[in-house]
């Protein structure tokens, strides 16, 4: 749980850059984004392990909200288009954490490791 709260507080922090525009007005770099989860995840959860994927749209019901692991307990959607002003966005950012418990990855896993997600809504701010 505590890792889950930790990527939850990271990922809502992190997607107040795109929503407030200043992830956007600075060129539309990731690299903001991910410097402020980095920031945020502390020593808990390695950044080089961070996943994440941002979709913009038009409408919310326009967003992909599926999360699917691949073979290897990463996320298979991965990207970061973080809209414009008024755009719908879903930022999902993931962690493929090895189990501590072999046999629970075996059935609940994907190669030994459980994807633990967080996934923040918003429409962005006018700017």
């Amino acid at each position: 749980m505590l890792t889950q709260s930790t990527l939850d507080n990271a990922a809502r922090d992190a997607s107040r850059l795109i929503m407030t525009g200043q992830i956007q007005t600075a060129g539309g770099s990731a690299a903001p984004f991910t410097a402020k989860l980095c920031a945020e995840i502390g020593t808990l959860i390695p950044c080089a392990s961070i996943q994440y994927n941002v979709q913009s749209a038009t409408t919310f019901a326009a967003l992909n909200g599926t999360v699917t692991p691949n073979a290897g307990g990463n996320m298979s959607s991965q990207g970061f288009s973080p809209g414009v002003s008024g755009s719908d966005v879903l930022v999902q950012v993931g962690y493929s954490r090895t189990t501590l418990i072999p046999w629970v990855g075996q059935y609940y896993g994907s190669g030994g490791k459980i994807l633990v997600v967080s996934t923040v809504a918003f429409q962005n701010d006018p700017y």
